[in-house]
């Protein structure tokens, strides 16, 4: 129960910040009551134990609480970028290129499966001439690669999510 109580507020200190001082009072409350029952040396240690385990669900359960806006916010960047790529792709296949994609949503807010490609010899295959498709990639690694496309691959449009540039290229 100390330990949840003093967990709480470092926690809710480093991801919300705005909730720091309600933290801060509920952890107060419960060290207020958790002083009395461990100062008691004949307590039953089962209802220790669920005393514990409550604070802790408390704890944990008040924590994902407060992360939820960023949770919110992370899904309404991928909405936005899935969003603005529809037009540009239409029915067709997507994919992406490149570590920071693995985290993307995207499926989910097109409706319909991306293909994930983590290597350049994957991708070059995914591109072969006369296949009808999108790859969605970081600007630095189209710029890297941009000479060991095929001919037929096209730079269809440019966005942005978070701090990176991303490149939509298509295979005409």
């Amino acid at each position: 129960a100390a330990t949840g109580a003093i967990a709480l507020p470092i926690g809710m200190r480093l991801a919300a910040p705005h909730l720091f001082l309600p933290s801060l009072a509920a952890s107060a409350l419960v060290l207020a009551l958790a002083i009395p029952i461990i100062a008691r040396r004949g307590m039953e240690p089962t209802l220790l134990a669920f005393a514990t385990v409550v604070c802790a669900f408390a704890c944990a359960w008040g924590f994902f609480v407060a992360t939820l806006p960023a949770h919110e916010e992370r899904r309404a960047e991928h909405r936005r970028l899935a969003e603005s790529l529809l037009p540009a792709i239409h029915i067709d296949q997507l994919a992406t290129y490149g570590l920071f994609s693995r985290r993307l949503a995207l499926g989910f807010f097109i409706g319909r499966p991306v293909i994930y490609i983590d290597r350049e010899k994957k991708l070059l295959d995914y591109l072969t001439p006369g296949r009808r498709g999108f790859c969605l990639m970081e600007g630095i690694e189209y710029d890297r690669l941009k000479n060991a496309l095929p001919p037929t691959v096209v730079s269809a449009g440019r966005y942005r999510y978070r701090h990176n540039e991303l490149v939509l290229i298509k295979n005409r």
